[in-house]
């Protein structure tokens, strides 16, 4: 059966992730218990989050975040080891296996950029890896990778 009343998906990762009120969870849980389309993607959502986590936790997950993600990241017990490369540098690092996220920051004025795109070369400047359009904050100066 279809649903007639299908929950936003932002929505549902919010109530996965923990971030909603307990009101809103209610709201949700009734819905979601009641409703096999809706209860469904719930748990594709749940699917999809364990497989991130797989990712992150082999290290094959590279991606640029927000301050706010580092920061939920820190009050949920991660611990973060983070490198600030200031602009056409380049930093010595250390991972352990006591570290949850590596962070490399990438500091530049970005006030008069409308897009960014991040390249990530090796020693011999071979690209690697290319990132393009990635979200940022122009009066931020700094991106985190």
């Amino acid at each position: 059966m279809k649903c007639m009343d299908p929950i936003d998906t932002t929505l549902l990762v919010d109530y996965w992730s923990g971030a909603l009120t307990e009101q809103q969870e209610d709201v949700i849980e009734v819905h979601v218990f009641g409703c096999e389309e809706c209860s469904g993607r719930l748990v594709e959502l749940g699917a999809l989050a364990e497989g991130i986590r797989k990712l992150a936790r082999s290290g094959s997950l590279r991606m640029v975040v927000s301050d706010v993600f580092l920061r939920r990241a820190v009050e949920a017990g991660l611990r973060i080891r983070e490198y600030s490369l200031p602009a056409g540098g380049s930093v010595q690092c250390t991972v352990t296996e006591d570290d949850d996220l590596l962070i490399g920051r990438l500091n530049e004025d970005l006030s008069a950029e409308t897009r960014i795109v991040v390249s990530l070369c090796d020693d011999a400047g071979v690209e690697r890896l290319r990132l393009p359009d990635i979200p940022f904050h122009a009066t931020s100066g700094s991106v985190a990778f």
